[in-house]
């Protein structure tokens, strides 16, 4: 049942490697040329050709691509490479340095999802006259994805945007707003305090908002107000519960019904 809070915090946008870094060590990654060197850490291309690995991208904006790596030099002209997200040229570099230099570039990603992310060397030379060769030699290949972004602050469950409202503010208002429809009646203010009892708790642990907002969601869906129909009025001195107008709307069943009240 918590699994409905994760999947409508991903519906909304919320990124799982928001501000995340992913490298890959080029001798871990494919190449059309080329092999391994210094003790297999690493990969000297050494004709033109490619050098690729797979990465996920989670969300869609603007991601920092980057590649430590330099080259053997044959004046006048320097190592160049370029970089490709599957098979689409998004930059292309000159690699003057002949020791190891990070190169970064931002790279727009349009659609969340695998992507191959390719470093290709293209001006290979080599004169016998004077043995003379330009190869890209490279240590590792990295994405840094969009730090936590309006995406996933936007639209927390569309109530309110943490930046605006203010981080417990706005979680008070997630809390009270699912509460209210998954209980099918108002949550009384000593309910919404119990509730975000949880949330404050998880910050004082050194957790961030997003965490704590979950936590506190679920504690929503995890409440005998919403696992069963509480029953609140009795008549006096007859043991007999008489519904009003509002719990016989609440005993509707959930089976007849595909979303939230």
């Amino acid at each position: 049942m918590c699994d409905l809070i994760d999947q409508a915090w991903a519906r909304d946008g919320a990124a799982s490697a928001g501000g995340g870094t992913v490298r890959i060590e080029a001798e871990s990654a494919s190449a059309t040329t080329g092999a391994s060197e210094q003790n297999g850490t690493v990969w000297n291309l050494w004709s033109n050709g490619d050098l690729s690995a797979t990465f996920t991208f989670a969300q869609a904006g603007e991601y920092q691509l980057s590649v430590r790596a330099w080259g053997t030099q044959a004046p006048p002209d320097p190592v160049r490479m370029q970089w490709l997200l599957d098979g689409i040229v998004v930059a292309s570099l000159d690699v003057p340095a002949t020791t190891p230099t990070v190169y970064t570039q931002p790279v727009r990603v349009d659609s969340p999802g695998q992507k191959r992310f390719t470093v290709r060397f293209t001006n290979d030379t080599y004169d016998p006259a004077t043995f003379t060769v330009r190869n890209l030699l490279l240590d590792w290949m990295e994405a840094r994805s969009p730090a936590p972004t309006s995406v996933a602050t936007q639209r927390h469950l569309r109530v309110c945007e943490p930046a605006t409202t203010g981080e417990e503010a706005c979680a008070r208002q997630m809390v009270e707003s699912l509460a209210n429809r998954a209980w099918r009646r108002p949550a009384k203010p000593d309910e919404v305090a119990e509730l975000m009892s949880v949330y404050t708790l998880v910050r004082e642990s050194g957790d961030g908002f997003e965490l704590a907002a979950k936590f506190a969601l679920r504690s929503v869906l995890l409440s005998p107000h919403f696992l069963f129909q509480v029953v609140e009025t009795e008549a006096p001195g007859t043991g007999k519960s008489e519904l009003s107008a509002r719990e016989l709307a609440r005993c509707r069943p959930r089976s007849r019904t595909t979303h939230g009240p």
